[in-house]
């Protein structure tokens, strides 16, 4: 028997497909021999993303001698692990761009949020002085991915989710278990399945509010939970109604131990690098991921 109700199998269902180009990235982005003419292949189907990509190329951030005009250029210039995070911020920007009524979200929250999830990742992976995996910033882009999906149909209960979180103060994923039967981490992960991509990356979204619950310890899922409560904290992309109750988990901070201060420069070093991202696709000609 399925978990997820008949209205929500629908809302999986009618969500928007991921990008054929993109589940190839992903997986050429596991080979350790990849050729890059499978992934100019891979990208030169999608205009638009080929548009970022040698728009990104030729932004200041990357200001080598000479223009870029060719996709394979672009790929060399950049390096395929920031051909692939651009990639996928791409995607999120294009589903993140409309409002999601359901969790009070306006137009782009959703993407603004997830791009600090997938910087903070990152950033606080380092911060643990552990290796940073090429699949890590895009585990913390997709992780609320599920609000997607459910948003047209949360938004019928949506206030009797928040009145049940205030109430008990209960963070929002656990109201949404107990009023939807789910909460948006297992539609994500479910809908990351259907997608094809990495496993990893599936079970980032489904245990990033509760790691402890994974069926491993794995430095990614505890990455993404901490980058996603550090950014939650900082009210970016919640919307109106998730508010600010984010339990961190104790035994991943016992195995991955913070200091307050490094916490502050955490959070310091995810708005700077979101703001960055935000100015540079505010400037004409830049290559920001909008």
């Amino acid at each position: 028997m399925s978990e997820f109700s008949q209205d929500i199998l629908e809302a999986i269902e009618n969500a928007p497909m991921f990008p054929v180009s993109l589940t190839r990235l992903s997986e050429l982005i596991e080979k350790p021999d990849t050729d890059l003419a499978e992934v100019i292949d891979a990208l030169e189907t999608d205009a638009t993303l080929t548009a970022n990509i040698l728009r990104m190329a030729n932004s200041p951030a990357y200001g080598g001698r000479g223009a870029i005009a060719t996709l394979r250029d672009a790929v060399v210039r950049l390096g395929l692990k920031h051909v692939n995070d651009l990639a996928m911020a791409s995607f999120i920007t294009s589903v993140g761009e409309k409002p999601m009524m359901g969790y009070g979200m306006g137009p782009g929250e959703l993407t603004n949020h997830s791009l600090m999830v997938a910087y903070g990742t990152e950033i606080v992976t380092a911060a643990w002085d552990e290796p940073v995996r090429h699949y890590m910033f895009t585990a913390g882009l997709l992780v609320d991915i599920g609000k997607v999906a459910l948003s047209a149909f949360v938004g019928v209960d949506a206030q009797k989710i928040v009145d049940l979180a205030n109430s008990e103060g209960l963070p929002f994923h656990v109201a949404e278990q107990r009023v939807l039967g789910t909460d948006h981490a297992a539609v994500g992960a479910e809908l990351l399945k259907r997608w094809g991509l990495p496993e990893p990356i599936i079970n980032a979204t489904r245990y990033h509010h509760c790691p402890d619950d994974a069926p491993e310890k794995d430095l990614v899922i505890d990455a993404v939970h901490v980058a996603d409560a550090l950014t939650t904290q900082c009210g970016v992309g919640i919307g109106g109604v998730e508010g600010l109750q984010y339990p961190m988990s104790t035994a991943v901070l016992e195995r991955h131990p913070l200091k307050l201060e490094q916490m502050e420069m955490c959070i310091s070093e995810m708005v700077i690098k979101w703001q960055e991202v935000n100015d540079q696709a505010e400037t004409p000609g830049a290559g920001g991921t909008n």
